[in-house]
């Protein structure tokens, strides 16, 4: 089978929604399936007409402005593309086209049938890149919707939108468990940096510094694609875009990881230090919910209060029997996501969509 994942833009940054996509296109292509990834050249809006074609010709030219290679191996044979504009795909024969952000699924829609099935990947709610009309909109088009969470689908059903349901895997074989859960230092708890005030940093600092008030010793660790603006206290450590192998030792030193967003498709890094042995504390929001339980694999407080943060570290940390038991239920609970599991979902919704085998 032939089929083309339609990216919103430059793949250079880590991002949870490419990485998803870049894991399909390898485990496709595993097995025995040719498989593109088109990347959308981002114009800069003030920069003019000029500035934006010496740009693209840049990126042209110097493919590692956009590809994915310094966070994410795509296996050699993926081919990784670059557009201006969707209707340059028009003239792809494939057997399967699917758009993967709002911003893509209006112009994969309007591509004429001879591209393939078309498909809409959605991994979240996009209401930080466009306004909510504009995203209902785009799940109204005749596109088959892909839900990777039970809320999200909920949304669609509430709209009148079919939709299947097509849950996220894990890299296992990049993250595991290499330091004994129960040799961890308690005070070293972990969590994403990140610029987007939603994701939930600046109430992670803000219940940190209530945790170092009762723990001067507890040390905050983040890491993130972005270098960040401010200062931190000197209770924080910062990572800037750690290597997998760097990230995984990272999470095997923590105790706890704390997830605070105020809304997330899913949570692929609380489920990363899962795998990893860490008691997680998420905020109680709809990605999250497919795989935290509260007091059985995680710790949950509420959405957008810090208090409620400060208390899951806390208590985490001054019961290590309930520390040690949701590590090890949580990391249980996180094995059943598979990269091979979820690949083998989609081809059998792919299969079913077009009544043959692929």
């Amino acid at each position: 089978m032939r089929l083309l994942f339609v990216l919103p833009g430059s793949g250079a940054k880590p991002v949870g929604g490419f990485k998803v996509v870049y894991e399909y296109a390898n485990h496709l292509h595993a097995l025995g399936h040719q498989v593109e990834v088109a990347h959308r050249f981002d114009p800069n809006p003030g920069a003019g007409m000029a500035r934006n074609v010496l740009r693209y010709w840049k990126w042209r030219l110097r493919p590692e402005n956009w590809r994915p290679d310094s966070w994410f191996a795509a296996h050699g044979e993926v081919r990784l593309s670059l557009y201006r504009d969707t209707a340059e795909l028009g003239a792809r024969n494939n057997d399967v086209v699917i758009a993967t952000a709002w911003e893509t699924a209006a112009p994969v829609a309007a591509l004429p049938d001879s591209v393939g099935r078309k498909y809409y990947l959605i991994q979240h709610f996009e209401t930080w890149s466009g306004a909510r009309e504009q995203i209902l909109d785009s799940w109204r088009l005749p596109l088959h919707k892909l839900m990777i969470a039970r809320w999200l689908q909920d949304i669609a059903t509430g709209i009148g939108q079919p939709s299947s349901y097509l849950p996220n895997g894990l890299d296992q074989s990049q993250f595991f468990i290499e330091n004994d859960v129960e040799q961890r230092d308690a005070l070293r708890i972990g969590s994403l940096y990140h610029s987007l005030e939603w994701k939930g940093t600046a109430e992670v600092l803000e219940a940190m510094a209530i945790v170092v008030r009762q723990y001067p010793q507890a040390r905050l660790v983040l890491f993130g694609a972005t270098q960040p603006a401010q200062a931190f206290p000197e209770w924080v450590e910062f990572h800037y875009r750690p290597s997998p192998e760097r990230l995984r030792a990272l999470y095997n030193s923590m105790s706890i990881f704390v997830s605070a967003s105020w809304e997330e498709g899913w949570g692929l890094t609380p489920c990363e230090a899962m795998l990893c042995g860490c008691a997680i504390a998420v905020s109680d929001n709809g990605g999250h919910r497919e795989f935290a339980r509260d007091g059985d694999t995680a710790l949950v407080f509420p959405v957008r209060e810090p208090a409620g943060i400060a208390a899951a570290v806390l208590g985490l940390i001054a019961d290590p029997a309930l520390r040690l038991a949701l590590a090890r239920q949580g990391h249980e609970a996180t094995q059943d996501f598979t990269w091979q599991r979820s690949t083998a979902i989609l081809l059998d919704l792919l299969k079913e969509r077009a009544g043959t085998d692929f």
